[in-house]
């Protein structure tokens, strides 16, 4: 059962009563302010103002202060209206403000003297200056007329974040991916930022999972009302990011119904043909894409029953917003591979044979001895000892054919499950046309109900429906490189909003809402039986219920099966989240204090390498183990003989991580001219948990059970007699306090100063400058149980050789993979021994940090003719304690590395295998073998194959 937890700290209590009277941390609203005068520039207090949302009506007041000051907060994006009215002047009306998300828009108000009874209508773009004059932060926004009007393939509405200065889409982001899913925006860099750090807000809540920091989805762009980009130096009221944020404002419905219908069609009979599919006589690929749907909004009518007259009323202030897209992609996708002949389906790798090599005469195994070849395929085994014929070299075989009696069955049986080539040659000899389908719907629905001109409340709720297939390279069930050709995921991100206006300057605002991916992935192999390619049944019963086709790695060929970490898997996050905020006017200064609570959340159930892993490459069939004109990888697998492989059963995880954070923001107006921008925000990414208490961390210089070795190297290595000190521990987290359970140390000292001005030098010219320091997250990385660093991963290695890969390891083979039987999950951790001898092993630090994020910009913003304005800026950040992953921690150090590979690649003797037996390690891992390399003893950590951190 999981266990709630809380940070038990004077400064949280702090943050808590705060958050009852504080203001926005996570909002798309709006602010309208200004000052009322007289033709004369006098000030007039007392002045009344009324703003009315013109799709909806709903009004809005306020009293100018003393200092003829008015502001307006959390105003939905939209068009606006405004009267302002006084004692001896004329009414005052702007009927067509445009207000944009999170923009804080300045109002020249002037009143004329005359009659009330009369009235002045001026237009916005006389009186609202077009730059930002609050504000010291870089950002742009994106709007409505924005996104109808420009290209947009796919309707991908985080493409257009690049119209911004300084965000880049990184190789092979999926931002261009037309898919209504997660993926996107996440993998852009915002003004030199790292990639997966952005924050991305829709309706004041979180799309990003717990897992890379991904959207979980993206909305249709046809109901997105505009959305602003932040790059540089922003308040306070953001956080949780290493490089910018994004926010965007779902449409609303209005007093008229609105209705809009939409369809987008590509088809390969618009397009050329591919060049390269002219060139191998192919077809064109197929392409059939239509993206469609339609929205509808308006207020809501509610039947009258018995009331007489019209049947149904509109209800007043009650709106809806409807949108509906679906996609359909019907593509192919030309795949060109490399499989085997018919001749080397059968053994026969003549083929291969090419120009003799001078000086080298080798046995084959008729007896004879030949000049050497490119090529050749030889025996594995030993070399052929000194004078002897072909001595330095295995024995070759006669005529460069397999003989029967040495094709290992299960190798046999996997090669025969490749095409056979459709084209000439040896290279890119099989081409076909993969079908890729996908079939997305998205629903988007939003509802508003103005209770009164103080209290207003709005749901709105997105839900994602996605199947995609991708066919592999080959047809039938055996999918080559593709990982997981079915993906069916739902996707859906609800949230409920509510403002309270207690007075004109003082406004509370509050929302919670949730964001969940589930995706599930399935091969084309799913209940494949891998004794059916003669594996033992010893194999097939460890991988349970996610039996697929094994994954074969062939070095020079085509794959065949799953790519590892792949199968039958489910993928479930939420992120949800909390606000509670308020915003406060007093006098010259706009007050916002709030506090954000976060739960991230992970149930992943990857099955890891059930079915088995294996690589193969030329090493076993070459002339010698490092012999680069002989052998062949796929003659290796005929001989059923891998360079390394593995079967890793996998825990199911489930993972939580906690997220708080405070932030109190000063808009002062100094006066007409300057205003400064001052904050503070505060934030604490706390550490996994995990429902059953099996994380791990690692401890670099932990004592390990066995505290040294004595090792006596060879004398060729002139290294004499040592003892090698071990240490470095896997400990499980604690089991108890909250504390205790958390997978890294906390992290509570995440101060965030922001401090900025904007300084008007004319109506239209406006100098910013700004600088703050922000912490981004901890989590991302994957969602591996590597990457997450649960223990009770049961990995077993495949032995391959104990002398160096010259003579495959004797009984061990494809026919017979794990003869010492195969590692299970134990269900509790291990003990101090975790990891010992395994070949990787997978791990998290504790003592980590949430990432430094320095930012700064000094701008210059000029009002130009024709609604145009433009700005020139220098905007620069430096970052500290940034997280990397993966990292090798047991590399040699440079003074050992220097040795050579000569020395290095000698073997000696195991010491580990002279311990008493509750101390060695198990047969099964890669130190169980009689022998191991000076390297591998030479280690910072020679008791664990590579320590592979994913948090350093």
């Amino acid at each position: 059962m999981m266990r709630t937890r809380l940070i038990n700290l004077p400064i949280v209590l702090l943050i808590m009563l705060i958050a009852c009277i504080s203001g926005s941390s996570q909002t798309s609203t709006a602010t309208l302010k200004g000052v009322v005068t007289d033709s004369s520039e006098k000030v007039l207090p007392g002045a009344a103002l009324t703003l009315t949302q013109n799709s909806t009506g709903l009004k809005r007041t306020f009293t100018a202060d003393d200092g003829g000051q008015f502001t307006f907060t959390f105003l939905e994006p939209g068009n606006y209206s405004l009267e302002v009215q006084a004692t001896g002047f004329k009414k005052y009306k702007l009927p067509d403000i445009n207000l944009q998300v999170t923009q804080s828009a300045e109002l020249r108000v002037v009143l004329q003297a005359g009659d009330i009874a009369e009235s002045i209508t001026v237009s916005s773009e006389q009186t609202t200056l077009q730059l930002d004059t609050a504000s010291s932060s870089l950002s742009g926004i994106v709007q409505r007329k924005q996104i109808d009007d420009l290209p947009l393939n796919g309707r991908n509405v985080f493409q257009l974040a690049q119209l911004e200065a300084g965000v880049n889409t990184s190789p092979g982001s999926r931002s261009s991916l037309p898919s209504l899913a997660a993926g996107g925006v996440g993998e852009m860099s915002i003004n030199g930022g790292r990639t997966l750090t952005n924050e991305i807000v829709v309706d004041g809540i979180p799309i990003t999972n717990k897992a890379d920091n991904l959207p979980s989805l993206r909305p249709s762009p046809e109901a997105v009302s505009e959305f602003r980009i932040v790059t540089n130096s922003y308040s306070a009221e953001l956080g949780r990011t290493g490089g910018g944020a994004l926010n965007f404002s779902i449409r609303s419905g209005g007093n008229k119904i609105r209705a809009t219908l939409f369809e987008f069609l590509r088809n390969d009979a618009f397009d050329a043909t591919n060049f390269f599919v002219n060139n191998t006589g192919q077809k064109k690929e197929k392409l059939r894409f239509n993206q469609f749907g339609g929205n509808l909004g308006g207020p809501v009518y509610l039947p009258r029953f018995g009331q007489g007259g019209d049947p149904i009323k509109k209800a007043e202030g009650l709106f809806f917003f409807f949108n509906y897209e679906g996609l359909r992609i019907s593509r192919s996708n030309l795949r060109q591979s490399i499989v085997p002949t018919l001749l080397m389906r059968n053994g026969d790798f003549s083929e291969l044979l090419g120009a003799v090599i001078p000086n080298v005469n080798v046995r084959d195994t008729a007896g004879n001895l030949i000049p050497a070849r490119a090529g050749m395929i030889y025996v594995p085994g030993a070399l052929v000892a000194a004078g002897q014929p072909g001595a330095g070299s295995r024995i070759v075989f006669a005529n460069n054919i397999i003989t029967a009696n040495r094709i290992n069955p299960v190798g046999k049986n996997v090669i025969s499950n490749y095409p056979l080539p459709n084209l000439s040659g040896r290279t890119n000899n099989y081409v076909v046309n993969s079908p890729i389908n996908s079939d997305q719907n998205q629903i988007i629905a939003r509802m508003d109900y103005n209770l009164s001109q103080k209290h207003l409340i709005y749901g709105r709720v997105i839900k994602d429906f996605s199947y995609d297939f991708t066919a592999g390279p080959f047809p039938g069930l055996i999918s080559g490189t593709v990982a997981s050709p079915f993906l069916d995921s739902r996707s859906w991100s609800v949230v409920l909003d509510y403002v309270w206006t207690l007075s004109p300057r003082i406004v509370f605002h509050a929302n919670a809402g949730n964001t969940r991916f589930a995706g599930n992935s399935r091969t084309l192999s799913d209940g494949f039986d891998p004794t059916s390619l003669g594996f033992p049944s010893y194999v097939a019963n460890a991988s349970g219920d996610s039996r697929v086709f094994p994954s074969f790695t062939v070095q020079g060929y085509t794959g065949l099966g799953p790519t590892r970490n792949f199968g039958n898997a489910k993928n479930v996050q939420d992120t949800a989240s909390f606000n509670q905020d308020i915003s406060l006017l007093f006098g010259a200064h706009s007050i916002k204090a709030g506090a954000n609570e976060r739960i991230y959340r992970l149930y992943n159930t990857r099955p890891d390498d059930p079915a088995g892993n294996y690589t193969f490459t030329r090493g076993f069939t070459a002339r010698t183990p490092t012999d680069a004109q002989s052998g062949d990888s796929l003659a290796s697998l005929m001989l059923g003989n891998p360079a390394n492989g593995r079967l890793a059963i996998a825990p199911l995880p489930a993972v939580q991580n906690l997220y708080y954070s405070f932030f109190a923001q000063d808009d002062w107006t100094v006066n007409r001219r300057l205003t400064l921008n001052l904050g503070l925000r505060w934030e604490a990414d706390l550490g996994n948990t995990e429902r059953y208490n099996r994380l791990t961390t690692f401890d670099i210089g932990g004592a390990f059970p066995i505290s040294s070795l004595s090792v006596a190297f060879p004398t060729a290595t002139n290294l004499g007699t040592k003892t090698i000190n071990i240490r470095g521990v896997v400990n499980p987290v604690g089991r108890g306090s909250v504390s205790d359970r958390e997978q890294y140390d906390r992290d509570l000292n995440n101060w965030g100063p922001r401090i900025g001005l904007a300084f008007k030098l004319n109506d239209k010219t406006i100098i910013r400058a700004g600088g703050a320091i922000y912490y981004a997250s901890t989590s991302g990385g994957g969602f591996s149980t590597a990457t997450l660093g649960v223990s009770d991963l049961a990995e077993t290695a495949f032995i391959a050789s104990l002398d160096n890969n010259v003579t495959p390891t004797p009984g061990t083979n494809l026919s017979n993979p794990y003869p010492n039987g195969i590692v299970q999950p134990s269900g509790v951790f291990p003990g101090p021994y975790y990891g010992y001898g395994q070949q990787t092993l997978p791990v998290k630090v504790r003592n980590i940090r949430q990432p430094k994020i320095g930012q700064w910009n000094l701008n210059i913003q000029r009002e130009l003719p024709w609604k145009l304005k433009a700005q020139i800026a220098y905007a620069g950040s430096a970052s500290i304690a940034l997280l990397s992953g993966p990292t090798d921690l047991n590399q040699l150090t440079p003074e050992v590395a220097a040795l050579g590979a000569t020395i290095l690649n000698t073997t000696v003797a195991n010491p580990f295998l002279t311990l008493p037996v509750e101390q060695r390690p198990a047969a099964s891992t890669i130190l169980g073998r009689p022998t191991v390399t000076v390297a591998q003893l030479l280690r910072p950590y020679p008791q664990f194959g590579n320590v592979v951190s994913y948090n350093i």
